[in-house]
C-alpha cells in the first residue's frame, strides 16, 4: 500500500482526475455553446418570419385596389391532395359571394405541382415568387388541412380556415400549433363541444363548423382499376392494409412496420394462400410519412405474387378512390376508421401492438377496443379467419360508431364548406 500510494502516484492520480473533469467541463461547455447558437438561430428564424408576415400584411393594405383572392394549400406547401384539393377542384377559377368576385389559387413550393395545375387551366402560384407574394397578400381567406405552413406564412388580415385531416380518437390540441385558427371543419356533432376529452382543444376565438371533410366526398367516386409497377389491379379484388403513421416516441420499445408482419404470424397465418385461392390481392398502403419502411416490407412482398405496395406519393390524392373500390380495409388507430365507416366499407381492426402504443393512455386504449370489439384482430390469424368467414361491417356496434363519428354520409362536405365560405365572405 505504501509503495502504491507514494507522492508521485498520488500526484499522477489527481492530475488524471483533473484532466477528466476538464474534458467533461469542456464537453458540456461546447454543447452549451451549440445550444445557445441554436437558440439564437431559432430567434433569427422567428424574427425573419415576423418580417415576412409584416411585409405581406403591408402589401395586403397597399394592394387594396386589386381583386381579393382565395388560396389553398396542403402539407407543407409541397403536395396537392386532401380536402384542400377537393375544394379547389370543386370551385371555379372565380368565386362569387355577395356580388364580389374572388380569384381562386393553389399555392405550392413544388414546381412540378405548379406545372401540373397550370396544364389543367386552373389558377396556381409558386410560393414566394413575386406573383405568389401578390396572390397571398391579396388573400381574403386561406384553406388548408393541418396548419398554415401548408401555405407558407400569411398576412394578418387573411382568414384561416382549417379543413382538418381526420377525426381524432383521442382528441387534438390545436393550441399546440401556436397559430391563429379562425374556422375549423369537423365531421361530428360531439366535436362541436371543444376542450373536452376526445374532442378538439382550441382557442376561444376559433369557430367550429360542422361540415364533414371534403376529401371523404372522394369515397363516392370509387376507382375500379389502378396500376402498380405497370400491372393493372382490380380494386374490388383487393384487401388493403393501411396502418397509421408510427415513429419511435410512440412506443416504449421501438417497433417498425415490418414487426407488424413478422411478430404477429403473418407468414404462418396462411392468409396469402387464402387470398390467392379467392383471386384477391393484398395491398400494403403505408401512411405517406412512413414510406421509409417500403424497402423492409418489400422483403415480404417478394415472397408472394399477390402482395403489392401502394406508394402513397404516386396515389396521394386518388388513394381514397382506391379505398372506396376495395373489398376490405384493415387498419389500426388511424382516423381512416371513421372515414371508411361513413362509406359503409368492410373494415377490420388490427391493433396488434396496442400494448406498445405510447400515444394512448390505458383509458384511451380501452376506449379504442370498445369501438373495435366486433371486428377486432389480435394477429394475422384472426384476419385470416374473418376473411375466410366473409365477415362484413354490417353490425350494430359499428353502426353506432359510424353515427357518432360521422354527422354526414351524403358525400356533400364540399358543398357545405362552400356554403360557409359564402357566409364568411
Amino acid at each position: 500500500i505504501q509503495k502504491k500510494f507514494n507522492t508521485k502516484n498520488i500526484t499522477l492520480y489527481f492530475f488524471k482526475s483533473y484532466l477528466t473533469l476538464l474534458k467533461q467541463n469542456l464537453y458540456e461547455n461546447f454543447f452549451g455553446f451549440i445550444s445557445k447558437l441554436s437558440f439564437f438561430k431559432r430567434k433569427f428564424i422567428n424574427f425573419r418570419k415576423l418580417i415576412y408576415q409584416y411585409f405581406l400584411s403591408t402589401l395586403n393594405v397597399l394592394l387594396f385596389f386589386l381583386p381579393r383572392t382565395i388560396i389553398f394549400g396542403s402539407r407543407n406547401c409541397n403536395t396537392f391532395k386532401g380536402s384542400p384539393r377537393k375544394m379547389f377542384e370543386h370551385l371555379e377559377n372565380n368565386f362569387y359571394s355577395n356580388g364580389k368576385r374572388y380569384s381562386v389559387y393553389w399555392i405550392s413550393d413544388d414546381i412540378d405541382i405548379v406545372r401540373q395545375i397550370n396544364a389543367t387551366g386552373k389558377n396556381v402560384a409558386k410560393n414566394n415568387s413575386l406573383f405568389g407574394l401578390i396572390v397571398k397578400a391579396c388573400a381574403k381567406i386561406a384553406l388548408y388541412e393541418v396548419c398554415t405552413s401548408d401555405l407558407g406564412l400569411l398576412a394578418n388580415r387573411t382568414l384561416r380556415f382549417n379543413l382538418w385531416h381526420g377525426t381524432p380518437i383521442t382528441g387534438n390540441n390545436l393550441i399546440l400549433l401556436k397559430e391563429r385558427t379562425d374556422f375549423l371543419s369537423v365531421s361530428a356533432e360531439y366535436m362541436q363541444k371543444p376542450n373536452l376529452p376526445n374532442t378538439m382543444t382550441i382557442d376561444q376565438n376559433t369557430k367550429i363548423l360542422l361540415t364533414g371533410y371534403p376529401r371523404n366526398d372522394l369515397l363516392n367516386e370509387p376507382k375500379t382499376k389502378f396500376l402498380i409497377k405497370n400491372k393493372e389491379i382490380d380494386a374490388s379484388k383487393c384487401i388493403i392494409y393501411a396502418p397509421t403513421w408510427r415513429y419511435s416516441k410512440d412506443y416504449s420499445n421501438y417497433v417498425s412496420l415490418l414487426n407488424l408482419f413478422i411478430d404477429y404470424n403473418f407468414l404462418s397465418s396462411n392468409l396469402m394462400e387464402l387470398l390467392a385461392q379467392r383471386s384477391l390481392n393484398f395491398i400494403f398502403s403505408p401512411h405517406d410519412l412512413s414510406r421509409t419502411y417500403n424497402n423492409e416490407i418489400r422483403a415480404i412482398a417478394n415472397l408472394y405474387n399477390n402482395f403489392f405496395i401502394l406508394d402513397p406519393e404516386e396515389y396521394s390524392y386518388d388513394i381514397y378512390k382506391i379505398y372506396a373500390g376495395s373489398a376490405y380495409i384493415i387498419t389500426d388507430y388511424s382516423s381512416l376508421i371513421f372515414d371508411m365507416l361513413s362509406a359503409n366499407k368492410n373494415i377490420l381492426f388490427a391493433p396488434f401492438d396496442i400494448q406498445h402504443y405510447g400515444r394512448y393512455t390505458n383509458k384511451q386504449k380501452n376506449y379504442y377496443l370498445e369501438i373495435a370489439k366486433s371486428k377486432l384482430c389480435w394477429s394475422w390469424v384472426d384476419v385470416h379467419n374473418f376473411i375466410k368467414e366473409y365477415a362484413n361491417s354490417d353490425d350494430e356496434n359499428l353502426e353506432k360508431v359510424k353515427r357518432y363519428y360521422n354527422a354526414f354520409d351524403d358525400f356533400k362536405s364540399k358543398d357545405r364548406v362552400e356554403k360557409y365560405m359564402k357566409k364568411i365572405l
